[in-house]
């Protein structure tokens, strides 16, 4: 979005703060952040009842 605001004004268009709406931009950053924060609660989620396995032995003498 942005970049491509900045190629509209180097190529003669209007400013590139002008090119693009910033609630879209807000909208666009609001949704990448949720997007973040959803992409790490799978590794926080745990099924209460499972438990780590024993370790098995260590040594076989």
């Amino acid at each position: 979005m942005i970049l491509g605001a900045v190629v509209l004004e180097l190529a003669g268009g209007t400013p590139w703060w002008r090119a693009i709406p910033l609630g879209l931009v807000e909208r666009s950053m609001a949704a990448t952040e949720v997007l973040a924060v959803l992409s790490l609660a799978p590794g926080l989620i745990r099924v209460a009842d499972t438990a780590p396995a024993p370790p098995g032995r260590l040594v076989g003498y």
